[in-house]
């Protein structure tokens, strides 16, 4: 039974694995932490991102505080106990995957929830960060995806011993 679960927010506004965290946590009656990991050098930029000026950073994090919002307002609609973390992203080459992973093993998460699979230039990046949090925890991890209907829906656990089951 989980008593904790660890959901990674992203950037692209979609509530898929909030909503997958949320109907989680009320069905364990489990506390939710939510996280939101900035990127202040993207993969896509290269080594350019000096190149972009001095604004990339402020609006990462403005975004992250629209994220944030978003996210405590959905939590606490939804009557549960939950809380919010924001990480800026260093820059020694660990990865946004591992930094949750890291999140989810000193918070002592039972679950991880990550949102559905993003469509990306080539397929570059695609996988990355659910191998990454798959490779560093321990923990189950559930990938949140759309239903049909338009409800979030969970559709994979992989479970410390690496099987995946069907959520469906």
């Amino acid at each position: 039974m989980c008593k904790h679960i660890l959901v990674a927010v992203g950037p692209s506004c979609s509530d898929t694995a909030l909503a997958t965290g949320i109907a989680r946590a009320r069905e364990c009656n489990a506390r939710l932490t939510a996280i939101h990991v900035i990127d202040s050098a993207p993969w896509w930029a290269g080594g350019n991102v000096d190149c972009y000026g001095g604004d990339a950073l402020p609006l990462a994090e403005q975004l992250a505080r629209v994220i944030q919002r978003r996210s405590e307002t959905l939590i606490e609609d939804a009557g549960i106990e939950g809380a919010w973390q924001t990480v800026t992203l260093r820059r020694d080459g660990m990865s946004i995957g591992r930094v949750i992973a890291e999140a989810a093993n000193r918070f002592d998460a039972d679950l991880i929830v990550l949102g559905p699979r993003k469509h990306t230039f080539f397929g570059l990046g695609a996988n990355h960060v659910r191998n990454a949090v798959s490779r560093h925890t321990a923990c189950e991890v559930l990938i949140a995806s759309q239903g049909p209907t338009g409800e979030a829906a969970g559709l994979a656990v992989r479970s410390a011993s690496d099987r995946v089951h069907s959520n469906a």
